[in-house]
Formats: structure tokens, sequence, C-alpha cells
């Protein structure tokens, strides 16, 4: 699920900077542009994923290891697990956007709540340390 979960994220996290200059500039047009752009993107991408994962299942987790009872098991297993897959890609871009642009001013209290965490317990960015 981890490779599936790469390229959807990649491209989410990529187009963070490109949204927020232009969602700041006041450049909605380009803001969806992108978010319909990258949503096409990763949805193909996942669906292809997706559509290797159901067609061949057995190369798959032989590719892993698998032995006899882990195909009887598997197969199965692993096609029910990546029945989501199709729409993992559109899920991240839409938490990433809603998570960037709708709740921002919970994303600064997040933020702040993270930097005591890390003094308290003794992190520091000195490199000779």
């Amino acid at each position: 699920m981890t490779f599936v979960i790469m390229p959807a994220s990649g491209i989410s996290q990529g187009i963070q900077p490109i949204i927020g200059n232009n969602y700041g500039s006041g450049n909605y047009k380009r803001v969806m542009a992108t978010l319909y752009q990258a949503t096409m993107f990763s949805v193909s991408i996942t669906c292809i994923i997706w559509l290797a994962v159901l067609f061949f299942p057995r190369q798959i987790l032989a590719a892993f290891g698998g032995t006899g009872e882990m195909f009887q098991i598997g197969v199965a297993g692993l096609r029910i697990n990546f029945c989501i897959t199709p729409v993992l890609g559109f899920v991240m871009l839409a938490t990433i956007l809603s998570l960037y642009l709708v709740w921002k001013e919970k994303r600064h209290m997040m933020a702040l709540e993270r930097q005591p965490h890390l003094i308290s317990n003794g992190h520091s960015y000195d490199q000779n340390v």
C-alpha cells in the first residue's frame, strides 16, 4: 500500500506551493486548474496501480517472497485491500486542499502546539550536539 500512497502523496505535496501561492495572490482560477490537473494525474496513477493489483496479484506477492499458502490468502486479501485505490488520489488531494485552504487557522495552531513539545523533549537543531 505504501507504493500506492507514494505517488499520490508526492503529487499532493507538489501542488501545495502552487496552490498556496495562487490562493494568496487571489488567482482562484489557477488554484482550481491546478487541483483539476493534479486530480486527473493522481487518480490516473492510482487507477493504473489498482489495475495492476487486480490483474497481477500473484506476481506482486511473488515479488515480496510469496509462498503457496500466502497466495491462497493473499490474492483475495490484496484485491480487497486495494479496492479503494482508485479514489485514493483524490482523497489525498482533498485532504491537502482542506488542510491548507479551509482550516488555515487550525493549521497555525497545530504548528504552534508542536514547538513546545520539541523543546520540552530536549530536541535540538544544533549540529554539534
